[in-house]
């Protein structure tokens, strides 16, 4: 989490990562009754989903070794999420889980974009931006 932290400070790019699971605490906190309204307990699928998480979280952790995390930083904020997710399975169930499904799956918001896709989307913003406008100056006759 301080790697998260430390990376969401320093990127731009990164800067709400912090704030989605502040944002899917209150989602769930305003739809609470509907939520849970029936809770049970689901050790089997909740468990399973849990050990699929912290296998993410160990596969991104032993990819770094001893190394910065910011290369495996998505995998491994990838398996807190899905632990997260498995967590809230196992204690409230699987009706609760599907009511909640929407808050949920909006933590997968919390997985940092590696840098190499959000350079070359970035590329392919800015070069379609340029021969928008220049299109658009030719059809308008702007010198």
């Amino acid at each position: 989490m301080r790697a998260l932290v430390d990376y969401s400070r320093s990127n731009a790019t990164a800067s709400h990562l912090i704030a989605v699971p502040f944002v899917t605490l209150v989602l769930i906190y305003q739809n609470r009754e509907a939520i849970f309204s029936s809770i049970r307990f689901a050790p089997f699928s909740g468990v399973g989903i849990v050990l699929v998480g912290l296998g993410l979280s160990l596969g991104g952790r032993l990819a770094t070794g001893s190394g910065p995390l910011e290369g495996s930083l998505g995998v491994l904020v990838a398996g807190l999420v899905v632990s997260w997710v498995g967590g809230f399975l196992l204690f409230f169930g699987r009706d609760a889980a599907r009511a909640a499904l929407f808050p949920l799956l909006f933590l997968t918001f919390t997985i940092p974009i590696p840098e190499p896709l959000i350079a070359g989307a970035t590329q392919v913003l800015k070069s379609g931006s340029t021969e928008t406008v220049a299109g658009l100056f030719t059809l308008t006759g702007t010198p």
